[in-house]
């Protein structure tokens, strides 16, 4: 954790400083692409009220909040205006159990060795990569089609 902060209501804030960036729509389920932050307000926070998570940008001529706050105009700035995404998006407490549990079925997939084939944005998760030696996403690609050829084949023989 980089950082915890007290809101006014007492809830706790987990603020991660970025150089970088980042966005908080890298949280949105069914696959995240960062887990960082829903992680914390999943199980580091023991039995805390969560009242936001925000990556705090620390980039020169861009310092702000991006995250999710419950109710980010009185637990965090009460000038912040109705356009404010602070605002507009707030943390709810159906995302945090839901986070919890998509996180929860990551780890029980790893401890269980699944390592399915299936990248989150085929086939521009593999333009960007750059382990082609290691992968095995052309393998699953083959047998998806060889699947795809046989099944008209089927169809015409019933």
């Amino acid at each position: 954790l980089d950082r915890v902060d007290r809101l006014h209501d007492g809830s706790l804030l987990v603020i991660d400083y970025k150089s970088g960036n980042v966005s908080p729509g890298s949280w949105h389920l069914p696959r995240p692409d960062d887990v960082q932050l829903p992680l914390y307000a999943g199980f580091a926070l023991g039995e805390e009220e969560l009242g936001g998570l925000v990556f705090a940008k620390v980039r020169p001529g861009d310092l702000c909040f991006e995250g999710l706050v419950g109710d980010a105009r009185s637990t965090l700035d009460n000038t912040l205006n109705g356009t404010s995404g602070l605002v507009k998006k707030p943390l709810t407490a159906e995302q945090l159990i839901d986070w919890r549990t998509a996180i929860a079925q990551l780890a029980a997939d790893f401890l269980d060795g699944r390592a399915n084939v299936d990248p989150r944005d085929y086939p521009a998760t593999c333009e960007r990569c750059g382990l082609y030696t290691l992968c095995r996403v052309q393998e699953h690609q083959d047998e998806m089609q060889t699947d795809d050829d046989l099944a008209p084949a089927e169809e015409a023989d019933e």
